[in-house]
């Protein structure tokens, strides 16, 4: 019985887990692990190893967390992201106070600007002071010009770049600037910086079907800066002597190494070395985590920059042997031998989410991942986060005590379908093992909500014919008043507007375990009334049920003047037959309170000889976890027209709350298409635009509305609709008289044109 009024029963027992997590989880706390998953959704999303689906992802997130959870500290979270970024392997992703540290230095010896080796080979050394007053100079001024024609005589060329510590900002500058310009004098040639690239997002890939062809990830490559020949150049054998503090310049060093214009001689690994995109994302107790966004992409193949010798740090006399090692570079002939330690993929592999399906009420670590997997797809890709009531950082916090609090199966898909709801999308569906079990069937009723009652539309079993009447209101379901049952329905359904909610609410007010027994109390001829019915029938059995008494196809005329389609249920191959039956008629009435098939795309055909600009769809793209950088892309639709022979008569559209996405959007192609349309009915679902799949863990999907649409003229549709130009919704009076009031209404248009 517990099952079969979960409803209730949930309602208190989600107020009375969450209060009892919240005492365990402070604000501190719950802003942690809200962030850790913030840190996770940037990486994952963001950072360049994880396109290649070699680290997995789900891991990555639950490793931790675990942890966070049981010691929600701020030393064990900072322990948790540490270890978290470690796994990248990438040195330039990390905590901002462990990856700078202001003590970290290394003695150097005393050198000079210019050092004569013997063969004639010049060491050359520039402080900051010499960089500074020639940046952007070099060879121009007297000191330095003199400097350059001494070059003239040198058989090789060495310069010690190595620093004794990171540079403050103003010098990182004057140093950029100071070897671009030095570079200019030693190159043959003109040469290019190595091109970097990031990840970029358009929408958010579907997790559950297939909408390739609408949302994708792939590489967006920046093109790199050139640096110029400069006039007399100084064309000699060139090697570099770098350490771990030129990162700054290591765009410069890395270019004139894979120009083939200098080698590189390197104090121990320089693994990310090459400069990329980075953003410092803030977080709790004041931690900032520094996230590469990129990647370097050499010609041959490398991810990263490999320098021609290593000489590490520890050897004896490390003086000599970067020497040594720098000479005999100086007379080899260049030759690119270099191994990559791991190779760029241009290629981007599958990525399978994992459902994991085998499990009904996962582990909090699970259950928290799947939060994050949907607050993440909806933070950087719904292109109507705007509708979003609350603030979706606040949602976040809101919800992770609720994700650890329950206590099974049933709690955590009840939490999930609450979170689901904070979007107000009707694209928001939600479908598990558990759900259905819950709300498999129904009796053999159906319902409407008219006039704010719940009413008895039509029923579809002799016994209960005998007892129960179209028109009849539903007073409570199990002894629960009915307004109690629809307002808990209602925290756990998505939509859009209120019509689309009251609609999925309508459906499921009688919904419970097959072949359960379902006691509902009504009004019928003004006598309150009690039956128990099994719930013998599906849910969705008597959806759709449009078509007129007696029709066999899904045209058919309704008079010498007007004629009637069945949108739901005409078929593409169909529509050619029924526009032949149909060219002479005054007027057409497509009866749209259902799921098209379809057929807009073929209908337009018939309606226009022009290119139809149907709407302005827009996909969100991301490139980086910065919100100052997420766009939104923007297009006129468009769908080409083979012309055949153009209706002329009125086309007459019937809508009302069943009326969502792809119907919705029909509405929108056929109007375009043609001027003498006219919408009748109520208001629709507002919920259009292909939608994104999201996968929680324990068998649970949903998805949201991943392109935004409007109309092309910029009017919105999203919560809104398609706006009936002529406004007429269902009776309780026209419903006990067997009567469709709207498609009346039609009729009576198609007539007299009022």
């Amino acid at each position: 019985m517990y099952r079969i009024k979960v409803l209730v029963t949930l309602l208190i027992t989600m107020i009375i887990s969450a209060q009892s997590v919240g005492q365990k989880l402070d604000n501190a706390a719950i802003q942690r692990i809200g962030d850790y998953g913030k840190i996770w959704s940037a990486v994952n999303l963001f950072h360049p190893s994880m396109a290649y689906n070699v680290i997995n992802a789900d891991s990555l997130y639950t490793d931790n967390i675990g942890e966070l959870i049981k010691d929600p500290t701020a030393a064990n979270f900072k322990y948790a992201v540490q270890k978290l970024l470690h796994k990248l392997n990438d040195l330039s992703t990390s905590i901002v106070e462990l990856s700078v540290n202001e003590n970290d230095s290394v003695n150097l010896p005393q050198r000079s600007l210019l050092t004569w080796l013997p063969d004639s080979i010049a060491l050359l050394h520039f402080d900051e002071n010499f960089m500074s007053l020639n940046n952007n100079s070099f060879g121009k001024n007297i000191a330095s010009k003199q400097l350059k024609d001494s070059l003239k005589n040198a058989k090789g060329i060495i310069i010690d770049l190595r620093k004794t510590k990171n540079n403050d900002a103003v010098s990182d500058y004057y140093e950029t600037i100071f070897l671009n310009s030095l570079v200019s004098f030693i190159i043959d040639h003109d040469i290019s910086y190595i091109p970097s690239r990031s990840r970029i997002h358009y929408g958010h890939e579907s997790q559950t079907f297939d909408m390739s062809s609408f949302y994708y990830q792939g590489w967006m490559t920046i093109n790199p800066t050139f640096i110029r020949k400069a006039p007399n150049s100084v064309n000699k054998p060139v090697c570099l002597l770098v350490n771990r503090f030129n990162k700054n310049i290591g765009e410069a060093i890395i270019a004139v190494q894979k120009a083939g214009v200098a080698k590189v001689v390197s104090v121990d690994s320089l693994k990310g070395f090459s400069s990329t995109a980075h953003y410092i994302m803030e977080v709790a107790d004041g931690v900032k985590v520094n996230l590469n966004l990129g990647e370097s992409v050499f010609e041959n193949g490398c991810k990263d920059f490999v320098p021609d010798v290593i000489v590490k740090s520890t050897v004896a006399d490390i003086e000599n042997s970067l020497l040594t090692a720098s000479k005999e570079l100086l007379t080899q002939k260049w030759q690119d031998k270099i191994i990559c330690p791991q190779i760029a993929n241009d290629i981007l592999p599958a990525k399978m989410v994992e459902t994991y399906d085998g499990m009904n009420y996962p582990s909090a670590p699970l259950r928290l991942l799947g939060l994050m997997r949907y607050w993440s797809a909806i933070n950087y890709f719904c292109p109507n986060k705007a509708l979003i009531k609350k603030n979706w950082d606040s949602v976040l916090n809101e919800y992770v005590p609720k994700f650890l609090s329950g206590r099974d199966s049933t709690e955590y898909i009840d939490v999930v379908a609450r979170l689901i709801t904070e979007i107000h999308d009707g694209h928001g569906w939600l479908d598990s093992k558990v759900w259905t079990i819950l709300h498999r069937n129904i009796p053999e009723i159906k319902l409407k909500f008219v006039e704010n009652k719940t009413i008895v539309f039509k029923t579809y079993n002799d016994s209960i014919r005998k007892v129960m009447s179209p028109g009849d209101e539903i007073l409570k379901i199990n002894d629960v008043p009915i307004n109690e049952v629809r307002k808990n329905f209602a925290q756990i359904i998505g939509a859009s507007n209120d019509a689309a909610l009251q609609r999925v609410v309508t459906l499921n007010v009688l919904s419970g375990p097959e072949n359960s027994n379902v006691r509902i109390t009504y009004l019928h001829n003004g006598e309150v009334k009690n039956i128990i019915r099994p719930r013998t029938a599906k849910r969705y059995a008597f959806n759709n049920e449009t078509g007129l008494p007696g029709q066999t196809k899904p045209w058919k005329k309704i008079n010498e003047k007007t004629g009637y389609v069945d949108f739901g249920k005409i078929e593409v191959d169909q529509v050619d037959s029924m526009m032949n039956d149909f060219k002479n008629l005054d007027a057409i009435i497509l009866d749209n309170r259902s799921y098209p098939r379809g057929t807009a795309w073929t209908l337009v055909n018939y309606l226009t000889s022009k290119k139809v600009i149907t709407a302005k769809g827009t996909t969100m793209i991301a490139t980086s976890p910065d919100p100052a950088t997420t766009t939104t892309q923007s297009s006129l639709w468009e769908i080409p027209v083979t012309s055949k022979m153009i209706y002329k008569g009125k086309i007459i559209i019937l809508v009302n709350e069943e009326t969502q996405s792809q119907a919705e959007y029909s509405c929108m192609v056929i109007q375009a298409a043609h001027k003498n349309t006219t919408i009748i009915g109520s208001q629709t679902a507002g919920a259009d635009g292909d939608v994104t799949g999201i996968v929680f863990p324990g068998d649970i999907q949903t998805a949201f509305s991943g392109h935004g649409i409007f109309y092309p003229d910029g009017r919105a549709t999203q919560g809104i609709g398609i706006i009936p130009d002529i406004k007429i919704a269902p009776s309780i009076k026209g419903i006990k008289g067997g009567k469709d009031e709207v498609l009346e209404r039609a009729i009576q248009f198609a007539k007299t044109g009022k």
